[in-house]
């Protein structure tokens, strides 16, 4: 979707069909449990916080021609406006998963793809790096004019965006160091 180069090992993809694949871009559901099953006839497949549930009813989908359950939270992105608070609260719920370069699930995740994952539920598509986010929206002159969700960022001793956070009340960040946590 963000037209980003990305690796995974051959067992952790399912091919889809093309209905399958236009459900899951055009109008898809999300997960919001960090782990939770899609349990089918003959088999379950496990899905992380943001993983798309094509033609989700509220309890079933569809995924290749078979049928599954999905008893997990889930919202109808046609369903959700842009929502700070929201962005907040799934990114908390991420708190304390390891810092993984190039990651972007509860096993292992960086800054970016936090703020991508959380930004992307609520209806706001995003870059995959901090480098190509930091010229999505406008600047604040001053601390004071930022909201809770704003997203914060940070450069190197060459003045190179290297980081990404998500503004909290009372001047704190949750970002991804080490793994996400929230810092003043």
């Amino acid at each position: 979707e963000d037209g980003f180069e990305g690796y995974m090992r051959s067992n952790q993809i399912t091919l889809v069909d093309e209905l399958t694949f236009l459900q899951q871009k055009n109008n898809p559901a999300f997960a919001l449990d960090l782990f939770s099953p899609i349990m089918g006839d003959r088999n379950g497949i496990q899905v992380t916080l943001g993983s798309r549930l094509p033609d989700f009813d509220g309890m079933h989908l569809s995924l290749n021609g078979g049928r599954y359950t999905y008893s997990g939270q889930a919202v109808m992105s046609r369903d959700i406006r842009t929502d700070g608070e929201l962005m907040l609260k799934l990114a908390r719920r991420m708190l304390f998963v390891p810092q993984l370069t190039g990651g972007r699930t509860p096993t292992g995740i960086d800054a970016a793809a936090l703020v991508q994952l959380v930004a992307r539920i609520v209806n706001i598509q995003l870059p995959r790096t901090a480098e190509a986010q930091v010229s999505c929206g406008h600047s604040v002159d001053f601390i004071v004019q930022c909201q809770s969700a704003d997203l914060a960022f940070f450069d190197d001793n060459k003045s190179n965006i290297n980081h990404v956070g998500l503004l909290l009340p009372d001047s704190r960040i949750i970002h991804v160091y080490d793994r996400v946590r929230i810092d003043a």
